[in-house]
């Protein structure tokens, strides 16, 4: 049996796309790190990544969900990313304009980096998006 101690960081980068000749692009960044337990008795976690909201523009924003799942006895764990993106009038907006699912596996004692980018496919402005950068780490527990 092989728990599993999931670190996860990650950097978040969206832009607002400004058609010329309004005003340059508006960018916003943020960061964040979850740790996650994953074993016998619980081998899966989840995460939901809204914070810090990141909104650019006054009017982008993401948000992202995180499904950690072992995969096998000797410890792979799948990474489940499910985005949505948000464009609208504020950063409270509802108005859902782009969504990006990715999964990817992480083995045992090794740390890897996955970008993961989503647009705004609903209205057809790809230069709204955003790019959520993880890097996870997939470590022994200590219990």
């Amino acid at each position: 049996m092989s728990n599993r101690l999931i670190a996860i960081s990650g950097a978040i980068h969206v832009q607002d796309y400004e058609p010329e000749p309004f005003a340059d692009n508006e960018h916003a960044h943020g960061n964040f790190t979850k740790t996650l337990f994953i074993g016998d008795a619980q081998p899966q976690g989840f995460t939901e990544i809204p914070s810090p909201k990141v909104c650019a523009g006054g009017e982008i924003w993401p948000e992202y969900k995180l499904t950690v799942t072992r995969v096998s006895q000797a410890g792979d764990v799948n990474v489940t990313v499910d985005g949505k993106l948000f464009e609208g009038d504020s950063c409270d907006t509802t108005d859902h304009d782009g969504s990006a699912s990715q999964t990817f596996t992480v083995q045992p004692n090794t740390t890897i980096t996955h970008t993961i980018h989503m647009s705004n496919t609903d209205e057809g402005d790809p230069e709204d998006f955003a790019d959520l950068t993880l890097t996870v780490a997939n470590n022994p527990s200590p219990f």
